[in-house]
């Protein structure tokens, strides 16, 4: 028999893990707001079986992301977000996978017949690597490609003579992908 005594149970839902990017030494993942927390719990590991969960960090309502500057080249994580109230913590969130990913180097650029050449350095655990370019002053880069972890070298047909032309790679894997740096050069048609 229920009474107006009877002890209640207040939820609170585990916080959603949103996004998570590499930048030159380190993975940022971002969550959303819960109402009714006053904090949040960052737990990592590297089991695909998600043993091993290790606290990473405890942060108060007000934050919604954490710099993970512990990470190595080509691993991959496994985050999850408990919630907390005044009175205890929410179950874990479901575990969202990010690999660390370096920044491919752009180690040589020239001009060749008909575009532009130029290669960058392989980037462990990467599956594919992204291709873009820009006309240089031009606030976006454009797409041109994507190539297997096997190829690190790209011409570039499309390049315009006469002017500076800027690439940069990103190395993918899965739903990770690398920050990125960009070399420029102008192109002078052969």
């Amino acid at each position: 028999v229920l009474t107006d005594n009877a002890p209640t149970l207040k939820y609170i839902a585990p916080a959603t893990v949103l996004t998570a990017t590499n930048g030159s030494n380190y993975s940022k993942i971002t969550w959303q707001s819960v109402a009714g927390a006053t904090g949040y719990e960052v737990y990592r590991t590297s089991s695909d079986d998600f043993s091993g969960l290790t606290l990473v960090a405890n942060v108060g309502a007000d934050v919604l992301s954490f710099v993970d500057n512990n990470v190595q080249a080509g691993k991959t994580y496994y985050y999850t977000i408990r919630t907390r109230d005044d009175e205890k913590s929410s179950v874990y969130s479901t575990p969202f996978e990010h690999t660390f990913l370096t920044i491919p180097q752009i180690t040589s650029i020239a001009n060749a017949y008909g575009g532009i050449t130029f290669s960058w350095g392989a980037v462990e655990g990467a599956e594919k690597y992204h291709v873009y370019r820009k006309i240089y002053g031009a606030t976006y880069y454009t797409y041109i490609t994507t190539v297997d972890a096997n190829t690190l070298s790209f011409t570039d047909t499309g390049a315009t003579n006469g002017k500076i032309m800027c690439y940069t790679v990103k190395a993918v894997k899965g739903a990770s992908a690398s920050a990125y740096l960009a070399k420029c050069m102008t192109y002078v048609k052969a």
